[in-house]
């Protein structure tokens, strides 16, 4: 059920509809909805630091993205992502999911870029995995000392 979500062929209070509320809850669809987007919390530590890298670059930033509706549009809206990344890559909207290899390859013909010139940064070793075998640049996350120090390697400005 999550994948069919996830992959933008059900919205998120239908989900939660069939995932939360197939018997009576003492909460609202409403109240869960609101709770899970409470939950979600932007990092603006990050958000700085890949936009000062993206400026001070002059690099274009993509965002590739597993995120169901709902939770990708809070997220997009209420942490400004529309101004960090120059394009949104998002499960839902492409019908995609990582670690489907079409995902990154969908990023890449919307920037006429070919993997070997461009980075990618995840938290999830497996996703590194598969851009890095694409001909990425790719690296985990893990903070952001280790990122920085990464795109120094690389030859970027932090």
């Amino acid at each position: 059920m999550f994948d069919t979500y996830e992959r933008g062929f059900m919205d998120l209070e239908t989900y939660l509809r069939y995932v939360f509320f197939d018997e009576p809850r003492s909460f609202s669809l409403e109240e869960m909805r609101d709770y899970i987007y409470a939950g979600s919390e932007p990092w603006p530590e990050n958000i700085a630091f890949f936009s000062r890298i993206k400026k001070i670059n002059g690099l274009k930033l993509a965002l590739i993205s597993n995120e169901g509706q709902g939770i990708a549009r809070h997220r997009v809206d209420a942490f400004g992502l529309r101004e960090l990344a120059d394009f949104l890559v998002i499960s839902h909207c492409v019908h995609l999911r990582k670690p489907d290899r079409q995902m990154w390859q969908l990023a890449l013909d919307l920037a006429q870029v070919k993997a070997a010139e461009s980075i990618y940064v995840d938290d999830r070793a497996p996703f590194v995995q598969v851009a890095a075998d694409m001909g990425f640049a790719a690296f985990q996350h893990v903070s952001l000392d280790a990122t920085r120090e990464r795109f120094q390697k690389l030859g970027l400005m932090t």
